[in-house]
């Protein structure tokens, strides 16, 4: 798959992990630039990796 890098997600350093086909699978070292004020991941963060996993899965299934 060929597409351009997500400044958000360089700024995160979100990583793409192996994953079997047809799957996404990716990764982010916590540090408290990404972190909510309770000093967990912030939600928008997860959401945001979870719209890329599901939409990478998608299309290497081409649906």
């Amino acid at each position: 798959m060929n597409e351009k890098p997500v400044p958000f997600l360089e700024y995160c350093d979100v990583k793409n992990e192996p994953a079997p086909a047809g799957l996404a699978r990716l990764s982010v070292e916590v540090r408290p630039e990404i972190c909510n004020t309770r000093g967990h991941a912030h939600g928008g963060l997860m959401m945001t990796m979870l719209d890329v996993a599901l939409g990478r899965a998608t299309a290497c299934r081409g649906l």
